[in-house]
């Protein structure tokens, strides 16, 4: 009686044995297969952030396209008309006036007056307003062609008393350039509504200092 109970009671050992030995088995294949899981869910994370990244770039890409194409066609279809005054507005203050009708946007303006070169620059001139340019050297030379000027005019008034005769009989035509000898070079880039950058170049080889 004792001896079938001991061949029982080893059997259910090894039995529970096979049991334990089996459950660890599937509990090491399941923690093997969930840590798999956790890796794919993590590589699938991945994925996807970087494919929202690359939506998001773009989404900005197209719109930044966007934006080119219709300032294009904005600039395609602008009507802009600047009109440029260049002159004097003083000794030595050569001045920059947009006559219109339209609003020119970054004016900048170079320029040479002979040998003397200058640049300015403003942000916006409306129609109607100037921008000036300083040249002390053109303002200088302009104050010494006057002084030689009227020194001459005065020793012709004297000649025309002393010798009256000879001014009446001389008829050679005279081309007065007194002053009118100076060459003025020059440029002006601005840009319009749109953003169309514009520009205007030009070479004055006979001009006053005034």
């Amino acid at each position: 009686m004792d001896e079938p109970m001991l061949v029982a009671t080893w059997w259910g050992v090894g039995v529970a044995s096979a049991i334990g030995i089996g459950g660890l088995v599937v509990g090491l294949v399941g923690l093997v297969q969930a840590k798999h899981a956790r890796g794919t869910a993590l590589d699938a994370n991945a994925v996807a952030q970087e494919a929202n990244a690359l939506s998001v770039k773009a989404n900005l890409i197209a719109d930044e396209a966007n934006t080119v194409a219709r300032t294009s066609l904005a600039r395609q279809g602008e009507h802009h008309v600047a009109e440029w005054r260049r002159d004097w507005a003083n000794a030595g203050m050569y001045r920059l006036t947009n006559l219109g009708p339209d609003t020119a946007h970054t004016v900048t303006i170079e320029v040479s007056v002979d040998d003397e070169s200058k640049t300015a620059q403003i942000d916006v001139l409306e129609r109607d307003e100037y921008l000036l340019v300083a040249f002390p050297r053109a303002r200088d030379s302009y104050y010494a062609e006057i002084a030689a000027i009227a020194e001459e005019d005065r020793f012709r008034q004297e000649a025309r008393k002393r010798y009256p005769e000879a001014e009446a009989n001389d008829t050679t035509p005279v081309l007065d350039l007194r002053g009118h000898n100076h060459q003025i070079r020059g440029r002006v880039r601005w840009q319009t509504d749109a953003g169309t950058v514009r520009e205007e170049n030009w070479d004055d080889p006979l001009e006053p200092l005034m």
